[in-house]
């Protein structure tokens, strides 16, 4: 690596740091929230693709456009900022699904970047800012409420017919109970909401926001790249669960949940994304600069649009959140 790009990812990891300040807390509940057997847990990711993303963007700007060269008191004095806001946003403890500070995350960043890189920079980074706001649970909590039922129903439909199928899986009474013959003996086992395929579209929307702004291929092949992936998501998950059934009819609870269960889930997820990716035929776009004044025209264009957004869009999603 030359030693201007190290100098150039070493800029962006100080900008990092000081974008994430105010905002420890809630990252750490994110991380937190990760552990759980929950389809948010799946939010940790956004603030960390959307930094790699803002990151490999800068590494793309040519130097000319850069202006990370900045007196240390003057960074000494944006990361004070940063840690008064993070003090006064993290007076209580953040709540897990609904914290409205976390609506400044995206807002605050810009601020960071323009300081260290230069106004011209935020034409080339609004992208991922533009997806940071997605960390904001209230809006995965909305998809979830409307994606859960009808995926729990298909699941639920597609496992009971297949139940007749073979006849060592039975449907008990209760929705989503099933039992297992092994040895002789039933296992119960439960099909939950969050095994109902919406943890995997879930991290399939993490991906594809990135997928779709950064990669080069028509419309079309977008929109059927996304449909693709939320109907093969659902397909494989239905999969897992029944290689789980299989494995628990054959070789016991102990391969099908100690062993099986853990890794079926990402090993076909991986799958899954290899497979939308061929299909996409996609390749980085290339980077594409005009003049230093076209590139200043764009960006404050981007600055202005970003800005009204950035104000109208927490006033919009904190009624809606609540």
């Amino acid at each position: 690596m030359s030693a201007q790009r190290t100098r150039g990812w070493l800029s962006y990891l100080t900008a990092f740091g000081i974008s994430t300040i105010p905002f420890v807390l809630y990252a750490g509940r994110l991380v937190q929230d990760s552990l759980s057997d929950v389809p948010e847990a799946y939010l940790v990711w956004i603030p960390l693709v959307s930094y790699f993303w803002i990151g490999w963007q800068l590494q793309r700007t040519p130097e000319t456009e850069r202006s990370y060269r900045v007196a240390p008191w003057f960074l000494g004095l944006v990361a004070a900022v940063g840690l008064l806001l993070g003090l006064t946003l993290g007076g209580t403890a953040p709540t897990r699904f609904n914290d409205s500070a976390l609506l400044l995350w995206p807002v605050w960043t810009a601020m960071v970047m323009w300081v260290l890189y230069g106004l011209p920079t935020l034409a080339q980074i609004w992208r991922p800012l533009l997806y940071l706001y997605l960390v904001w649970p209230p809006i995965y909590i909305w998809i979830i409420d409307r994606l859960n039922p009808h995926l729990e129903a298909a699941a639920y439909h597609i496992l009971n017919g297949f139940s007749h199928a073979v006849p060592w899986l039975h449907v008990l009474a209760a929705p989503g109970t099933y039992a297992v013959d092994y040895a002789g003996k039933p296992i119960l086992v439960g099909v939950t909401a969050a095994c109902s395929g919406s943890d995997s579209i879930l991290a399939l929307l993490v991906l594809f926001p990135v997928a779709l702004l950064v990669f080069e291929m028509t419309w079309r092949r977008k929109l059927l790249m996304v449909a693709a992936g939320c109907g093969l998501a659902f397909i494989a998950n239905i999969l897992r669960i029944m290689v789980i059934f299989f494995v628990a009819h054959h070789w016991g609870p102990y391969w099908a949940f100690t062993i099986v269960h853990p890794l079926i889930g990402p090993l076909l997820f991986v799958v899954l994304v290899l497979l939308l990716l061929s299909y996409g035929g996609i390749k980085p776009a290339a980077a594409s600069w005009g003049v230093r004044t076209v590139a200043a025209r764009r960006a404050y264009m981007a600055l202005g649009a970003s800005a009204v957004f950035a104000v109208v869009l927490p006033l919009v999603l904190n009624p809606f959140g609540r």
